[in-house]
């Protein structure tokens, strides 16, 4: 279902490109959103250098080494980056079929890659998921899982306080960093799920997997 959804969000992105009418819209919204207050602005250049692709590497790299070292397991660890990567490649995939001008603004016009989808907001979820099950990984070899939920909840808000930051900054349309949102998630999921029915028992993070 996952991998119909990435490929209408495709063909979405490129029906998006040729309507004026709504790309003028959007454009309208990304313009009011950008009067956000200084602060909000200063955190939205943080977030842009947080999730830039050079960054995301490293902290996708460092949290697989995590995970091998909790699972003690390779094959694990693998799992985790075929999780990883899937979503990822969706977003790059998708913004060089697409190729769909970013918004005129001064941002978006010197940028030098196309804006559908949002690959800062694809790189958020990723790395907020991955963070995530690494976080439910270590906490089910603890006795009290509950102390963490507040934490994975918290970190929920991550992808959304992103994906607000690129339109603060004019780098995206909402659209952009909606179909990210949604579809990178989904896929994440879909991937996670497909591993947890090929590995049986053992799921992608190994935790034990129970069938509904």
């Amino acid at each position: 279902m996952w991998l119909l959804a990435a490929v209408a969000a495709m063909a979405m992105g490129s029906w998006l490109k040729h309507q004026r009418a709504l790309t003028a819209a959007e454009q309208g919204i990304v313009a009011r959103i950008m009067h956000a207050p200084s602060a909000v602005t200063f955190m939205a250049h943080v977030f842009q250098l947080l999730f830039l692709p050079p960054v995301v590497v490293v902290m996708l790299l460092v949290l697989l080494a995590v995970v091998l070292h909790i699972s003690r397991s390779v094959a694990t660890t693998v799992r985790y980056a075929l999780t990883m990567a899937v979503p990822l490649c969706f977003a790059l995939i998708t913004k060089i079929v697409v190729a769909r001008p970013r918004p005129i603004t001064a941002i978006g016009v010197g940028s030098r890659d196309w804006s559908f989808p949002s690959g800062h907001t694809a790189c958020s979820v990723v790395v907020t998921l991955s963070i995530i099950s690494a976080i439910r990984l270590w906490s089910d070899r603890r006795p009290s899982h509950r102390s963490f939920a507040a934490a994975r909840l918290a970190l929920l808000l991550l992808p959304l306080a992103t994906a607000y930051s690129r339109l603060v900054v004019g780098a995206h349309f909402p659209s952009d960093v909606l179909t990210s949102l949604v579809i990178c998630s989904g896929l994440y999921y879909a991937t996670r799920r497909l591993l947890l029915s090929m590995h049986g028992h053992v799921d992608a993070f190994g935790a034990p997997f129970r069938r509904a």
